[in-house]
């Protein structure tokens, strides 16, 4: 039986890179059946170059924003005209390795308990390919990995799910919520790894798709303005405090993952008294005005190494401060 597989592509102003994506694309051992590109209003000859490959490949849908929505809300209109069972959904200045599709494919259809699956990630600088090895594997051949697993795998800090490398069931990929616009650069990350922590993932532990870094990508901008990273971050913690992810919420906690984001530090560099503005965050995970044994330690896990760089300092800080509330 075939099984047909769409891409989702939102493109802004990447004229110049989405030849390479394109091509890597139908280069694929196992080509998509169809290609869905969303211009979000672009300025440049995007939609030139976007003709272009049409007529030579076929099977590229166009379509066209009349304003600029951005990454996030492109990607879901393309997601509105996909019909297909699997989707893919691709950066305008990413490229995939020629075996990509076919061996997650390949996996997913061995493993109809896992909803996505992910490969190792390379990175992508200039036109040099950088495998990336030095990020730990949970396996060394490709297997589905129950949700306990990746759950452990987390905890050993043996396991990075790249969202830019993740092939989903479509109908489960609308199921968990697709990507959330409130996250922003965030949504797919939160969507690979509540659905991992969920129902496991099939992993390939090759790198088969590259993730192009450039200072002034969506992600690397949105990192630079940390005001709207904090606002990011409560919003993911009000969507683990919500009825929808609290099957997730203590996974989230024990598997380390929010002990690792850096851009604590940057509101702890530009908020000289952080508790203040954190106190009505905190009020949404204590029952009553009190603060259960959980919540500290989900507090806890929410601040980390990186919110104030030694651990013993910063329990000890909580502490006071949520004895003193």
């Amino acid at each position: 039986m075939k099984i047909a597989l769409a891409v989702v592509i939102p493109n802004f102003n990447h004229a110049h890179y989405l030849s390479d994506s394109l091509n890597s694309l139908m280069n694929q051992t196992r080509p998509p059946d169809r290609i869905i590109v969303v211009d979000d209003a672009s300025t440049d000859n995007s939609i030139a170059v976007l003709e272009e490959s049409r007529k030579r490949y076929g099977c590229i849908d166009i379509i066209r924003n009349e304003k600029n929505f951005g990454v996030v809300a492109s990607t879901m209109r393309g997601l509105e005209a996909v019909t297909e069972e699997f989707v893919f959904m691709m950066a305008a200045d990413d490229i995939l390795m020629p075996t990509f599709f076919e061996e997650s494919l390949a996996l997913l259809m061995q493993n109809p308990q896992a909803n996505l699956c992910v490969a190792h990630s390379a990175f992508l600088i200039g036109k040099n390919i950088d495998s990336n090895n030095r990020i730990k594997k949970p396996c060394e051949n490709s297997q589905y990995l129950s949700p306990d697993r990746v759950l452990k795998a987390l905890q050993e800090k043996k396991l990075w799910i790249p969202g830019h490398t993740a092939v989903y069931r479509t109908h489960a990929f609308r199921n968990e919520g697709a990507y959330i616009p409130e996250l922003k650069w965030y949504s797919d990350w939160f969507l690979v790894y509540s659905m991992a922590l969920r129902k496991g993932l099939c992993y390939i532990p090759e790198p088969l798709a590259a993730f192009r870094l450039l200072h002034e990508s969506y992600s690397a901008k949105g990192r630079r303005d940390h005001k709207i990273v904090a606002e990011i971050i409560w919003n993911i913690l009000n969507l683990l405090n919500s009825p929808k992810y609290l099957d997730v919420k203590e996974k989230f906690l024990a598997s380390t993952l929010l002990h690792r984001w850096k851009e604590f530090q940057h509101e702890i560099k530009d908020n000289p008294n952080p508790w203040q503005s954190w106190k009505p965050r905190i009020k949404l995970f204590g029952a009553g005005g009190k603060i259960n044994l959980a919540t500290k330690k989900f507090l806890y896990s929410v601040g980390g190494e990186e919110l104030l760089g030694f651990a013993r300092l910063q329990y000890q800080r909580l502490a006071n401060f949520v004895a003193t509330r």
